[in-house]
């Protein structure tokens, strides 16, 4: 196991496969005021920030056609990297907190079946189970419709269990190859119906191989349905580059970063956040300051309160998760800067 990797070896590595890992600093509280982060409160007035947790179910193709062409190999090896990495991140503080499931869809006709694995925290009897189930081949035909099915019954019945919080953001991904058994309509629909609920799901959507005519154009279709679209696509491109869904070839590095891209989108901005003053009320929102620092604890800079470039709360009387925005946003990803939060000094004197 490689538990014991300290963390800048951890980015060092992630580094050179291009990918990003977000760091996170403890809240520094100012004055006498406390602020907490999912309830955890340190006597320092310090607590340790976190972002919003991502339960994800993929829902893979397993059907005949994937067989051909490398697909079934690129796809079964991308994604048991992706669920070892999951597994690594769990122990590394600071990470995004993932719960992970997976249906692997062809010869049943209901899911999930006895051998799918449902989201739970990827220790390592989770990262067992998903290896097993990419190991078992299930073929078949293209359910897709009773797969998406499936996988959102699960998220939407969902208990997560510790060490994940009781909430979070919900994804499916899609993965297939072929048209599906049946119409599209009703699998667009329920794609709609799911990322419109109260206790949303959104759906990715990824096209694998030299695919079956009508992939594209419906994978796009689920892509817009599932809230997940590209920006500045055509859901009606012909071209790969213009359209709202990924897809890849039979490519391991193409595969893996579809997949990082999806997480870096649903998981990389979001922060749960309770602010509570020393007593263990509400403290007051409009007295918290959001800024930058290094990796050594070092001023950055001070992110302004603002719904383009900045921060917001999603609720500015009781604030219980904190968005990053726009260029914002895009500069926790690339900078991998830690999110410090101040609280209790007025705006003027914000350190």
């Amino acid at each position: 196991m490689r538990h014991g990797t300290d963390a800048a070896n951890l980015r060092a590595m992630k580094a050179r496969q291009g990918l990003f890992l977000l760091s996170f600093a403890g809240l520094s509280a100012c004055g006498k005021e406390i602020p907490t982060i999912d309830g955890i409160v340190c006597t320092d007035g310090d607590a340790q920030s976190m972002h919003t947790a991502v339960f994800t179910e993929y829902v893979v193709d397993g059907s005949e056609s994937m067989n051909q062409d490398r697909k079934r190999a690129t796809q079964e090896v991308g994604l048991l990297d992706i669920v070892r990495d999951a597994e690594f991140r769990a122990a590394v503080p600071g990470q995004v907190v993932e719960g992970v499931g997976m249906i692997y869809f062809g010869a049943a006709e209901s899911y999930p079946d006895a051998k799918d694995v449902a989201p739970r925290f990827v220790d390592e009897e989770q990262l067992a189970n998903l290896t097993a189930r990419l190991k078992a081949f299930p073929s078949g035909l293209t359910r897709t419709y009773e797969a998406l099915q499936g996988g959102f019954r699960v998220l939407d019945k969902l208990v997560p269990a510790q060490p994940l919080p009781k909430s979070g953001k919900k994804i499916a991904v899609l993965m297939t190859d072929g048209m599906p058994v049946g119409g599209t309509a009703e699998l667009l629909a329920l794609v709609r119906q799911k990322a419109q609920q109260a206790d949303p799901i959104a759906t990715y959507a990824i096209a694998v191989g030299d695919t079956e005519d009508g992939v594209d154009a419906l994978m796009s279709a689920v892509a817009v349905a599932g809230g997940t679209d590209l920006p500045n696509c055509d859901k009606s491109a012909r071209d790969s580059s213009n359209f709202c869904h990924r897809h890849v070839m039979a490519s391991v590095p193409e595969y893996l970063a579809a997949l990082n891209t999806i997480r870096v989108d649903v998981g990389s901005c979001d922060y749960d956040i309770e602010l509570k003053d020393k007593y263990g009320g509400q403290a007051d929102p409009s007295k918290v300051h959001v800024k930058f620092s290094d990796g050594e604890a070092n001023f950055v800079r001070t992110i302004a309160n603002d719904a383009v470039d900045g921060w917001t709360f999603d609720d500015v009387t009781t604030p219980r998760h904190l968005k990053l925005h726009g260029a914002a946003c895009l500069e926790s990803k690339v900078k991998r800067w830690n999110l410090t939060v101040s609280l209790g000094c007025a705006k003027s004197t914000a350190r």
